[in-house]
């Protein structure tokens, strides 16, 4: 067996800059901009914390066994503020329930079996996989997002909501080889890929 445990994190915070938009400075003769100050900055928190566990045996002399699992378990938020004028604000941000700062955990995992079966002439690879990704949020109702009366970010946190589906996907794969010569090999394989 085979077992592996990882972590990754990614931090990042710009937002030590200046709190509004200026207007353009220009050059003495006013033909050229110089500078202008402009707040345009993210910040975001991104954990990743995995397992995986691989289990193989030659449970026989023609069946060499392989099954095993992964899980993966996310926190994650992002901000984003950009204001490129005075009168032009965007904010853009993934939060628990529309709210700034607050992580959502998202997770996914993935069960498999397979056998490599080995006969005189033959070779026969087959086995399953079972996938599937919880967003673990709840999603705004689309159809609601062009009224006027969620057109702000105060008014949009009130929008309806429903919790967000998890997704599955079964995917069975074989593999057929048979040797022709020494040195050539006629394969066929089928599966279908997450």
């Amino acid at each position: 067996y085979e077992l592996r445990v990882s972590q990754s994190v990614s931090k990042r915070d710009t937002s030590d800059i200046p709190t509004s938009t200026s207007d353009v400075v220009r050059d003495k003769d006013r033909w050229f901009s110089v500078y202008r100050n402009v707040v345009d900055w993210e910040a975001y928190n991104r954990t990743r914390l995995g397992v995986k566990l691989d289990f193989s045996s030659q449970a026989t002399k023609g069946h060499f066994l392989k099954a095993g699992f992964e899980f993966t378990r996310f926190s994650t938020w992002y901000t984003n503020f950009e204001f490129p004028s005075p009168l032009i604000r965007r904010v853009r941000f993934v939060g628990k329930d529309h709210q700034i700062g607050v992580p959502i955990r998202p997770y996914q995992g993935a069960f498999y079996v397979q056998d490599k079966m080995e006969f005189e002439g033959l070779i026969i690879n087959a086995g399953v996989r079972f996938d599937f990704v919880a967003p673990n949020v709840n999603a705004p109702i689309l159809e609601n997002t062009g009224s006027p009366m969620y057109s702000t970010q105060t008014t949009f946190r009130n929008i309806p909501t429903k919790k967000a589906p998890v997704q599955m996907q079964f995917s069975p794969r074989i593999g057929v080889s048979h040797p022709i010569t020494a040195s050539s090999l006629f394969r066929f394989s089928y599966g279908m890929f997450a």
